[in-house]
């Protein structure tokens, strides 16, 4: 049985690195979003259908910033991922 190249067992080890870091970001990003949302609001914004309304009570004005730590991790792990891949060529 022949065993993976090195540039994907590295590629793999990285992942799975990066995996827990990723997972707690998108947690904290999450929770720092369901604590901005104003959720009476939100929920007669949508029965309303008022989209413009909804966005603000859900704090999609801020949706970049608060989940900016996260994307910081997913270009992290791209950026590694495409030196990985550029080494196997």
């Amino acid at each position: 049985m022949s065993s993976a190249p090195a540039s994907q067992s590295a590629l793999l080890r990285e992942a799975d690195r990066f995996t827990p870091r990723t997972r707690r970001a998108f947690l904290k990003a999450a929770e720092r979003m369901r604590s901005r949302v104003a959720m009476l609001k939100l929920a007669e914004a949508l029965e309303a259908k008022n989209m413009s309304r909804a966005l603000a009570a859900a704090g999609a004005d801020d949706l970049e910033q608060t989940l900016e730590p996260f994307g910081a991790i997913l270009r992290d792990a791209f950026g590694k991922g495409a030196k990985l891949g550029a080494k196997a060529l």
